[in-house]
């Protein structure tokens, strides 16, 4: 080994080695590090993918559900009769063949209606499902009695008129042949590399849709179609059952119990993540050959002088004489030595070459710090990834005690990381979660050993919901020794929820205290199933019931409950009117609107009128003792309102100060115009009880009169027998006479059974009473007219008005509730030719002139909901013209997307405040008999439901233009 032994082999190792080793641990460290980044990112990238897919495919499943949806609200469907049942799926065929698997139609318990040959409900926990929500259903794969085919089951609700839910029409779609799979394709379908594709799983795990065909129907047990069916969003590592090793991302589909699960090949998606590291480890090893040749060029540089002296020594040994002589013992610091008077050129020249040497060092040295700046930056760039990462993380050890938490974590508790490491993170968790996030915590421990948290915790702003996803980290023997959270802030989510679920009880209790309401129409009764209602929900302690008089300008009590005892109100003394500003329940009566007094005793020191009610109900005046524990402390005026218009308020009284909250005050608002408008089709029908019982007793006088004319006649008649042949031209008058007594008895027995009838027919809808209380009063009106006095006749036609408008208001509420529910077949409509058949419809006035200023288009629409549109806002600008002539001007312009269409009039026009509100419904500014109300809100729905928008420009005195947008549609499309 002489070549081990030399100085320069030596020299090369101490140089070389420590370089190459660094090198080598910079390298790995780098590669390990980039690694596990790409592989977080990957897994992000997945769940992301896989969560987006769900919601394309949520949205595409819709084009399946309309033609279902537009067909349960035709009339034959609802019916539910079998034969029109038949008939309409028989003319739906065209929009419902994606479902080769059939249409059916079911009632409420699940029997089919048709067809004919169609058998009973396949699922029942899906009816139940619809039954609860009213909404579309998506069944798992089942096996269809008939054709033994795999398939699936579409369906919709069919509801009534009330809302009740009569049953479902629902489509049936097979896996291997229906046109649904398109859909799956295009919506899942993604671009992942050649490896890469989605598949669709139901809530059993059985493959609705996968790539490979021969794997659509099979059952799969895999990680993330376990985690899917559970409702869990995320991405796993996994290996499939031929052990190549993927990357899955799942999530479930919006509104069905369906899954979707992403797949890649995990070697496919780290190819280029490592080919990157290895051109990275060629950069270093050709760096490393590099410096070596470098080193090795200086130290054989460094050398040369040396061995040139043993060569020169040699030749003077062997009789040079130009040369000093050396002695020649085999070593070269010897022949050194034996040269010791060549040392002065040795040593000049020696000095240069170590020059030399230095240089070169220092050029490796700098090649080291470059490659050491690279390895810090590489490590900067991990640190800047969590620093700036938004979500939470923290890594707490199996106690969990914090091992590290994110600079975000520690801003969102205000605290340092040295306060919270080492530390449980247990104690910042809201006591009512601790327990379940505890029980959570507990699926750490087994496969997949990941779980989610959702708790409460004590931040820097108080207590917060926050999402937590935690994987647990494994040694080799797979136990848990770390555990690592990502989490994020959810408190937004979940205060949207508990919105939702108190507008949903809010809509229950309104729909209960309705349905209450309606089958009685006693005042008493309808005052008592008030009080029960409202004290299911808030704090009734007391309860008072009060009218107001326009006319009088007076509130009066007219029911009181006090601790669940009904009081005597006789003897509360009515309430004046008091001016804005002053007394409760008068500000209520003149602002419309709830009144909250969390302090009633301070409330009542500025009343002018102070009421206690004793323990056993009575009443006395004055405040109420200062001691007393059960006096009123908190107070709420709501306002009872119909059409706009205050008719009473309802006063709740409760022991507790503050005890009404903002939400009670909304629900009992709704509940209090519900109640009104009970009260006031009560006092209506009395109101009509007492005209019948007015009516019935001029019956009875005019039978007593005609009873005694016809007494009198009778008595002329037997007289008459002893007159001569003189008188017997008065005798046939007198017959005359007697026969058309009994024309007019007969008629009054007629009277008398359409009066049987009219009270017949009040038992049923509301239209048909109204339509009977018109005519009877235009019979009382022409029989009657020389016997009614003028108040008898004012109070007659105020009765007819007052029907016009309540036939009139149902009506228009009806074709308002309709618009958006029934939609018939949009085709091309001429509005030329329609709105000149809206003119002639409306016939106006010689003094009104209608002009069509452009020529109109043909636009693709409903020709019904078109015309009442047009129909609504010219008859606005004939009614209400207050000009000697009037001019109405019809204009279109193209704004490229859509149609602008403009009605012009120059009546009196509209302040800008009400430019709003004459929009909503039940609001006029005209208090005419005629007006609903409702025309400018049934516009306003018909636009905004086809796509549009309505407005008004307008200045009182000016006339008004009304303006309203639709879109361009294509022919067949729905509106």
């Amino acid at each position: 080994m002489p070549f081990i032994k030399s100085l320069r082999a030596k020299t090369l190792l101490f140089a070389l080695v420590p370089m190459v080793l660094v090198l080598v641990v910079a390298a790995t460290i780098a590669s390990s590090a980039y690694e596990r980044v790409a592989r977080d990112v990957v897994t992000q990238r997945d769940t992301e993918l896989a969560r987006v897919s769900a919601a394309r495919l949520s949205e595409g499943l819709s084009q399946y559900t309309q033609p279902l949806q537009g067909i349960a609200v035709e009339d034959n469907v609802r019916s539910m009769e079998p034969a029109r049942l038949d008939s309409a799926i028989e003319r739906a065929q065209s929009l419902l063949h994606a479902f080769d698997g059939g249409v059916a139609i079911y009632n409420a318990e699940g029997l089919a209606l048709a067809p004919r040959q169609a058998t009973d409900f396949p699922v029942p926990s899906k009816l139940d499902q619809m039954r609860g929500t009213l909404r579309p259903v998506y069944s798992d794969v089942f096996e269809d009695a008939a054709s033994g085919e795999d398939v699936i089951l579409i369906g919709v609700p069919i509801v009534g008129d009330d809302g009740e839910f009569k049953g479902m029409l629902a489509g049936t779609c097979t896996l291997k042949y229906s046109l649904l799979g398109a859909t799956y394709a295009r919506v899942l379908e993604f671009e992942a590399g050649r490896s890469g594709y989605a598949y669709l799983v139901d809530g059993n795990r059985r493959v609705i849709y996968h790539r490979d065909s021969a794997q659509v129907g099979m059952e799969l047990d895999t990680v993330p179609v376990i985690q899917v069916t559970e409702g869990k969003i995320g991405a796993v590592i996994t290996e499939d059952a031929s052990g190549e090793t993927v990357v899955s991302g799942f999530a479930p589909v919006p509104g069905t119990g369906w899954g979707v699960v992403t797949r890649e090949r995990w070697d496919v998606v780290m190819e280029p993540i490592r080919r990157y590291g290895a051109l990275i480890l060629w950069i270093m090893a050709l760096g490393s050959v590099t410096s070596g040749a470098l080193v090795f060029f200086s130290i054989s540089q460094v050398l040369k002088p040396i061995r040139n002296l043993t060569r020169g020594a040699e030749r003077i040994a062997g009789g040079d004489f130009d040369h000093t002589v050396v002695v020649n013992t085999g070593d070269e610091i010897e022949h050194l030595a034996h040269q010791f008077n060549a040392m002065s050129v040795v040593l000049k020249e020696s000095f240069a070459e170590l020059e030399k040497r230095l240089a070169e060092r220092q050029r490796a040295e700098a090649d080291m710090a470059r490659a050491s700046e690279a390895l810090r930056e590489s490590e900067e760039k991990y640190r800047l990834l969590v620093e700036n990462q938004t979500d939470l993380i923290i890594k707490v050890d199996a106690e969990a005690k914090f091992q590290f938490v994110s600079p975000s974590y520690c801003a969102l508790f205000g605290k340092a990381a040295d306060e919270l490491l080492g530390n449980s993170f247990m104690p910042l968790v809201h006591e009512d979660d601790r327990e379940s996030t505890a029980r959570a915590m507990e699926d750490l421990y087994r496969p997949p050993h990941t779980a989610y948290v959702e708790q409460r915790a004590m931040t820097r702003d108080g207590w917060r919901w926050l999402g937590w996803m935690d994987t647990a980290v494994l040694d080799e023997s797979g136990n848990v020794t770390a555990i690592i959270g990502v989490g994020r802030d959810i408190t937004k989510r979940k205060q949207a929820e508990e919105r939702a679920g108190h507008l949903l009880d809010q809509q229950v209790t309104f729909n209960q205290l309705a349905l209450a309401l309606g089958e009685t129409r006693d005042l008493d009764s309808i005052y008592q199933t008030i009080y029960v209602h409202i004290q299911a929900l808030v704090d009734a302690w007391g309860f008072i019931v009060s009218s107001y008089d326009d006319e009088t300008q007076l509130i009066r009590a007219e029911y009181a409950m006090h601790k669940g005892v009904k009081v005597d109100v006789t003897g509360f003394p009515p309430i004046p009117l008091a001016e804005p500003g002053q007394g409760t329940q008068s500000q209520v009566i003149h602002t419309g609107e709830p009144l909250y007094t969390p302090d009633h005793r301070q409330a009542l020191e500025m009343s002018r009128t102070e009421y206690v009610i004793e323990q056993d109900g009575t009443i006395r005046p004055g405040p109420p003792p200062e001691k007393e524990d059960d006096a009123t402390r908190s107070a709420l005026y709501v306002p009872m309102k119909v059409e706009g218009k205050t008719i009473g308020l309802m006063q709740l009284q409760s022991p507790r100060l503050d005890a009404y909250t903002r939400e009670h005050i909304d629900v009992l608002a709704g509940m209090a115009n519900v109640a009104a408008v009970a009260v006031e089709n009560a006092r209506l029908l009395d109101t009509l009880q007492r005209s019948n019982e007015e009516l019935q007793r001029h019956r009875e006088q005019l039978e007593e009169l005609v009873a005694g004319r016809t007494a009198e006649l009778n008595q002329r008649i037997t007289e008459s027998e002893q007159l001569n042949r003189a008188m017997a031209n008065l005798l046939e008058d007198l017959q005359a006479a007697n026969h058309s007594l009994e024309t007019t008895s007969a008629r009054l027995e007629e009277i008398n059974q359409e009066l049987d009838d009219f009270a017949y027919v009040i038992s049923h809808d509301l239209k048909a009473p109204l339509r009977g209380i018109s005519q009877l009063a235009t019979w009382i009106g022409d029989d009657y007219a020389n016997i009614l006095d003028e108040d008898g006749k004012r109070k007659l036609h105020l009765l007819t008005d007052r029907v016009k408008r309540m036939h009139a208001l149902i009506n228009g509420v009806l074709q308002y509730s309709r618009i958006g529910r029934s939609q018939e077949q949009a085709h091309p409509v001429d509005l030329n030719h329609l709105v000149r058949d809206v003119i002639g419809l409306l016939a106006p006035p010689a003094h009104i002139r209608v002009d069509i200023e452009d020529e109109l288009p043909v636009i693709v629409g409903e020709p019904t909901r078109l015309a009442q549109v047009f129909q609504n806002l010219v008859d606005n600008g004939i009614k209400f013209l207050d000009k000697p002539e009037g001019e109405i001007t019809i204009g279109c312009i193209d704004q490229g997307t859509h149609w602008q269409f403009s009605v012009s009039d120059n009546g009196p026009g509209i302040e800008q405040r009400h430019h709003d509100r004459i929009f909503r419904l039940f609001q006029t500014l005209a208090p005419q008999a005629t007006s609903t109300g409702i025309g400018l809100a049934l516009v306003k729905r018909i636009v905004e439901t086809s796509g549009g928008r309505v407005w008004v420009e307008s200045t009182a005195g000016a006339g008004s233009t009304f303006y309203f947008t639709l879109p361009k549609r294509e022919k067949g499309e729905r509106v």
